[in-house]
């Protein structure tokens, strides 16, 4: 995670975590993907009782009480489950978003869209 450095300073207004070890920078970063995994199992569910788009707006509880938690963390805990629940927003709207938008645009700029989409999750994956 890019805000370990930050979360590794001691006297900081930003940090009062103490010491971080090894293991919990490693579980810090890799939640959100444990986070994403669990979203497959709701999401395929989700979308067919609710539909796309109310499908798209539940799942965006878990990511703002996700962020929420992170925020406002007093402790190593709040901050991984923060990361477990960003993930599994995250992990939910890359499931839900190809599906929505196949529906909901014509047919000429179908292919287009969902490269584009394609295209720009993993262009955020590489400059993140």
């Amino acid at each position: 995670s890019p805000a370990i450095p930050s979360l590794r300073l001691r006297d900081s207004a930003v940090s009062n975590f103490g010491n971080l070890t090894d293991s919990d920078e490693s579980w810090i970063g890799s939640l959100p993907n444990a986070g994403a995994f669990l979203a497959g199992f709701f999401v395929g569910t989700l979308m067919t009782r609710l539909g796309r788009k109310w499908a798209i707006l539940v799942f965006q509880i878990p990511f703002l009480i996700g962020w929420l938690l992170i925020i406002f963390a007093s402790n190593l805990g709040m901050i991984m489950a923060g990361r477990v629940l960003t993930g599994f927003g995250g992990g939910a709207m890359t499931l839900i978003a190809p599906v929505y938008i196949s529906e909901v645009v014509e047919d000429k700029i179908r292919g287009a869209m969902s490269t584009i989409m394609a295209l720009f999750l993993v262009t955020g994956i590489l400059f993140s």
